[in-house]
């Protein structure tokens, strides 16, 4: 980090409540700044939202920024204006410079944002602050996503102040009165302040002036306040008298008087049963870091001692739990331990109610405590954590909006990734137990979104209660949901599947069971090959693998399930819904229309294209007869290909070269050309002109009748013309490439009646797509086509090849 950074840095940690999210952001701040004096850079559009719990908070938070830049820079200003003030004010006319910086205050949780929007849009060289009180974020700020994540895309939250910031602050406001204090006096009043402060009736403000107002009567009743403005030192007899720091240093005096062990010998609080916690030595290589994650739940009625059984690992015993959410972290650690490792993080969702004290009776001892579910929790299971690490490392806890979790999910991700691609490395475990239900969704949706960073579950595990009628001695117990956590991710994959038309997903699922039936095996396999097939555009691999898909729903299901056996594969609950996906491509009438319907479903036009290009031909000649090859030309086959022998000495041809050869012919009428170059009728740079208030949708098609009209005036083609003679036209002079003729290659079905004018728009337009399709396949820079004309072109083609389909099989309408 910058060394100018690094000098004022600690000055907002002692002063502020910052997490370290909050002093990157910060960081990131100041490096923008320094990276925006070098006129070489281009400077970004920055915005940074302060939401601050406390007026004094903010003041000091802004106070330190005014000394901080500074320090950067003379020439840097913050401007402060009241939201009241500026809500008839222009930024653009104030004419600021590049070093001012706006700063909003006193922001309404009411008003429209319409203006604040407006100026900030017009001033993007102008970097702008925004300060506000949670609840303007919430009511005002967050119901505007252009407002909060695009025009104030950095956010610093300043939490309530604890103990080092009271501290800190109330050191300087001595100084600022004028008194001097001893060395002695700064620790021992830090040491009160951080026994007795996350505690007392008083917080913030308050709490720093009934501290000051003690210390001024005790000076008034020993040399009077005078002689303390004069320079006397206020010594460490002025520390106010507290029983519990006194406790504390009754409690640590006694704790240092004990002998150190390599092996820690720890106990929970009322006497739980005692667990060896090991001490990594300091020359060994350290275990990847073995992480919990689980949402915070708010308190019972009471706290009430319940026992826990767990079997896991080969490890088995019993815990005793309090609250919902320590049994399995006393499990976890206990297991780990034997494995000469520790728990090391837990990452926590705290919704607010979490976090705040409450009022509530122990059982054990009928003492009413009053204290958060957070901090109780804490108290709980510290005893079984990593021993060498502060309470700052071991907890991470998380606030969870559920009107909003965005921010939350992206906050664990963010703190597991670093994890992650630190030196150790990540091992996470899960809790599903605890909560509330809308948190769990967010636990569920922020697991799902970890695989994505390549960041899995080890083991997840819940805790099952015994009901009230089992025996007595019957305990809770601990149990393993990871096989329920594969669960998701199946249903992602048979989503992924019958949405994308992917199985990767899928595919994980099925190689991380134990054992999978050699029907499923197969199954899941053609499912493989069709999916291969479409995404590389691979039409025979994609059609081997719905023949096998055919076969496979061909054969009869048996006759009834057993699921009391549990060997019933969660593939078979989906199969329905696959079979429902496919639906016309898994009968034996099939057709290529059938293949290409399904892929723009999907959202496969290069697909698509590719099976209009390979197939088609097939369809018309083969399937549908509508045309017919000259029956002059040998036939030969190799390798499950036809070829044709066009008689000219050279090589064979397929189908589709021929089809080629004849609808490549398909041009203007020659007395109606510009010049001798065959013209295409349609370039796909006009389907948005021919196409624009036709979207294929709910019957919104393009009739032939008026395509031809709009053909009329595209190409300067004089209305009425009979395009018919076309057809016959392209027959004669097909041509193959390099020159070779093909004459009569292709010619109309004599034994169909067939509308020559929709079949000659049809081909038109598969003309067209061919273009379309090579121009991506080579994939051109100067690529230009619109994609949505793409799609409606695409659906009008299908439509009317249908319509083909129909009048030759009546049965089909």
């Amino acid at each position: 980090m910058n060394t100018k950074i690094n000098s004022f840095l600690p000055d907002f940690k002692t002063q502020l409540n910052l997490s370290e999210q909050e002093q990157t952001a910060l960081a990131g701040f100041f490096q923008f700044l320094i990276n925006r004096e070098n006129p070489q850079n281009i400077s970004a559009h920055y915005g940074l939202l302060v939401q601050y719990e406390d007026k004094h908070t903010l003041q000091t938070f802004l106070e330190l920024l005014e000394q901080s830049l500074h320090e950067l820079s003379s020439t840097y200003r913050l401007l402060n204006a009241s939201e009241k003030n500026f809500s008839k004010a222009s930024l653009s006319a104030q004419k600021l410079g590049e070093d001012d910086i706006f700063v909003l205050t006193d922001c309404s949780e009411t008003n429209n944002m319409m203006h604040i929007i407006s100026e900030f849009e017009k001033t993007p060289q102008l970097i702008k602050i925004v300060c506000a009180t949670p609840a303007v974020v919430e009511q005002r700020f967050r119901k505007n996503e252009n407002f909060f994540y695009r025009l104030l895309p950095r956010h610093i939250h300043l939490g309530e102040a604890h103990s080092k910031e009271i501290t800190a602050q109330f050191l300087s406001l001595l100084s600022s009165k004028g008194y001097t204090t001893t060395k002695e006096f700064d620790d021992e009043i830090a040491y009160y302040i951080e026994s007795i402060y996350e505690t007392a009736d008083f917080q913030n403000q308050k709490f720093l002036q009934d501290l000051l107002r003690r210390i001024e009567l005790q000076m008034q009743e020993t040399n009077g306040l005078p002689a303390y403005k004069e320079g006397q030192a206020i010594d460490i007899s002025f520390v106010p008298y507290s029983k519990r720091a006194s406790m504390r240093k009754e409690k640590e005096k006694k704790q240092a008087d004990k002998p150190e062990y390599k092996i820690t010998e720890l106990k929970s609080p009322l006497s739980d049963p005692p667990i060896s916690i090991p001490t990594t030595p300091a020359n060994s290589s350290p275990q990847a870091t073995n992480v919990l994650l689980l949402s915070l739940s708010t308190f019972s009625r009471s706290i009430r001692t319940s026992k826990f059984d767990y079997h896991w690992r080969g490890c088995e015993g019993t815990v005793i739990g309090r609250y919902q959410l320590d049994p399995v972290v006393k499990m976890l650690a206990t297991v780990l331990a034997t494995k000469n490792q520790t728990l090391d993080k837990i990452v926590m969702l705290c919704t607010d109610d979490t976090q705040n004290e409450v009022k509530l009776k122990t059982a054990e001892t009928e003492e009413i405590i009053s204290i958060s579910p957070l901090e109780y929790f804490k108290k709980q299971i510290r005893a079984y954590m990593n021993p060498n690490l502060e309470d700052e490392e071991r907890f991470v806890p998380i606030s969870v909006n559920l009107d909003s979790p965005f921010e939350g999910i992206q906050n664990v991700i963010q703190t597991l990734r670093t994890i992650q691609n630190s030196e150790r490395g990540l091992t996470l475990y899960l809790d599903t137990h605890g909560g509330l239900r809308g948190v769990q969704r967010v636990l569920e949706a922020t697991v799902s979104l970890l695989k994505i960073e390549d960041i899995n579950i080890e083991e997840a595990f819940a805790v099952q209660f015994s009901d009230s009628n089992d025996a007595p001695q019957k305990n809770n117990l601990i149990t393993l949901e990871t096989e329920n956590m594969e669960i998701f991710n199946f249903v992602s994959g048979i989503n992924e599947f019958i949405s994308c038309g992917r199985a990767d997903i899928l595919m994980d699922y099925v190689n991380s069971q134990k054992k999978i039936s050699t029907q499923d095996n197969s199954f899941v396999n053609a499912i493989l090959d069709v999916t291969n097939g479409i995404q590389w555009c691979c039409v025979p691999a994609f059609e081997t693998g719905l023949k096998t898909l055919q076969t496979y729903f061909e054969k009869e299901k048996p006759a009834s399930i057993d699921t009391s056996k549990h060997e019933t594969s969660y593939l078979e609950i989906y199969k329905n819904d696959i079979k429902q996906d496919y639906k016309n491509l898994l009968s034996t009438t099939s057709t290529v229309i059938d293949e290409i319907n399904w892929c723009l479903q999907k959202g496969f036009y290069q697909q698509a294209l590719t099976l209009i290009e390979a197939r088609i031909s097939f369809l018309l000649v083969e399937q549908w007869h509508v045309f017919k090859v000259n029956d002059k030309y040998n036939i030969s086959e190799e390798n499950n290909t036809v070829y044709y022998d066009i008689r000219d000495g050279k090589e064979p041809v397929t189908l589709n070269e021929l089809f080629n050869a004849y609808v490549y012919k398909i041009i203007k009428p020659k007395r109606f050309r510009k010049s001798d170059q065959d013209i295409l009728f349609v370039q796909p740079d006009d389907f948005y002109t021919l196409f624009s208030d036709y979207t294929g949708e709910n019957d919104n098609y393009l009739s032939t009748k008026d395509f031809y009209k709009e053909m009329y005036d595209l190409n300067d083609i004089p209305q009425n013309t009979d395009f018919k003679s076309v057809l016959s036209t392209a027959s004669r002079y097909a041509q193959l490439p390099k020159k070779r003729s093909a004459s009569d290659c292709i010619v109309l079905s004599p034994e169909l009646t067939i509308d020559e004018d929709l079949l000659l728009a049809i081909l038109i337009l598969h003309k067209a797509l061919k273009e379309v399709r090579n121009d991506m396949n080579h994939a051109s820079a100067g690529f230009t086509h619109n994609l949505d004309s793409i799609s409606v072109v695409l659906r009008h083609y299908i439509k009317w090849i249908e319509e083909i389909g129909k009048s030759i099989n009546p049965k089909e309408k």
